[in-house]
């Protein structure tokens, strides 16, 4: 109908507050890039141009907020502020990867009136830094950067999380699509136990890069050796572990006094070995290959 529904920002009639709990009359100046990552969250890329309550203050950031629209209040959840030189007063992009982390573009920055280079930022959810990207700094060029997506070719998939009640073995498994979409993909995921296929489904991706959660559970199995693997493929037959046959796998034994031990050897976007060392009640997740 065109009516206006809610709105959510300095005119906006939310009651706003920041990630400390104290309100606030705006929590984002001159932003950019809104990504919706759930009905009631989103994401965006705060410039902290213009900003009316401080002038001089000038951090952009990566900002999550979270509404509720029945309270009509708005809280920042999440936010990661980028040092005084990524100060970005145009552009700017920010989306939460299935790690968890946060990654995005300081577009345009500036430091003391002076460029310093676009800059792309991936960061965990302690604040660090672990992955760059920046542009060069040439007389007579000017390098900016408005949005950044990251993609992937292949299904995503997660490590298993284990739990066992009485004699049964349940796994669980996250999985996502190849990259983050409006719109939902079809696919289909297949689990082996020792190189036998146990159960087949088709499935439906989640919008906004959610995660789908995959659960499997088995029972009155024999003492030994065995892997059990997930296999997931999109709807153009991409499979997670990108390549043909699926090489990876999820390794347990068990022993007759019913202890654990699990190895882990799975391919997380890319292909990637994983290695923990955990000790939960009875199991075991060592690193293969080591006698730790």
């Amino acid at each position: 109908t065109g009516d206006l529904i809610w709105g959510l920002g300095e005119y906006g009639n939310f009651t706003m507050y920041d990630i400390y709990g104290n309100e606030k009359d705006s929590l984002f100046y001159h932003s950019h890039s809104l990504e919706k990552i759930s009905d009631d969250e989103f994401l965006l890329f705060d410039n902290d141009f213009h900003n009316q309550t401080n002038a001089l203050d000038k951090v952009s950031r990566y900002l999550e907020i979270t509404k509720d629209e029945e309270n009509m209040i708005a809280r920042v959840t999440r936010e990661w502020d980028g040092p005084v030189e990524y100060f970005s007063p145009f552009w700017g992009d920010c989306e939460l990867l299935p790690n968890n982390n946060l990654f995005g573009a300081f577009g345009y920055t500036m430091s003391q009136g002076h460029e310093t280079g676009s800059k792309l930022v991936e960061v965990n959810d302690k604040g660090e830094i672990v992955w760059f990207l920046e542009s060069p700094i040439e007389d007579g060029f000017k390098y900016t950067i408005y949005k950044v997506e990251r993609i992937r070719f292949t299904p995503i998939v997660s490590i298993p999380k284990l739990t066992q009640v009485n004699n049964n073995l349940s796994f669980e498994w996250n999985v996502w699509y190849n990259f983050k979409s409006k719109m939902r993909f079809n696919g289909q995921y297949y689990i082996y136990l020792d190189d036998k296929l146990m159960k087949e489904e088709n499935i439906t991706f989640p919008k906004y890069w959610q995660a789908l959660q995959i659960n499997y559970t088995i029972g009155g199995i024999e003492s030994g050796n065995h892997e059990i693997s997930l296999i997931v493929m999109d709807e153009n037959g991409h499979l997670s572990n990108e390549s043909e046959f699926y090489n990876g796998g999820f390794t347990f034994k068990i022993r007759q006094s019913t202890g654990l031990i699990l190895g882990i050897s799975m391919s997380i976007g890319i292909p990637t070995i994983c290695v923990l060392t955990i000790v939960v009640r009875k199991y075991l997740i060592k690193r293969k290959g080591s006698q730790k």
